[in-house]
């Protein structure tokens, strides 16, 4: 039977650094061409609609089919 043993003298990790991520993502303005809804909010996003997107979402929503359009 193993007894598990507290190493109270490891230091602690500072928890706003470790979520913090290694990249801040591009974000990019986007107005709706084709009505859609969106398959991580579940809402639908009507044509003529303007949001806010990273620009890896953004090559999501133009890959199969050009559901959205960056704005300039």
């Amino acid at each position: 039977m193993a007894t598990k043993i507290k190493n109270e003298t490891a230091p602690k990790l500072d928890t706003a650094a470790a979520e913090a991520p290694d990249i801040i993502e591009a974000k990019v303005r986007v107005r709706v061409l084709i009505t859609f809804r969106d398959k991580y909010t579940q809402a639908i996003r009507k044509k003529g609609d303007e949001l806010e997107i990273t620009t890896e979402r953004l090559a999501e929503l133009t890959k199969p089919k050009k559901y959205v359009q960056k704005v300039r």
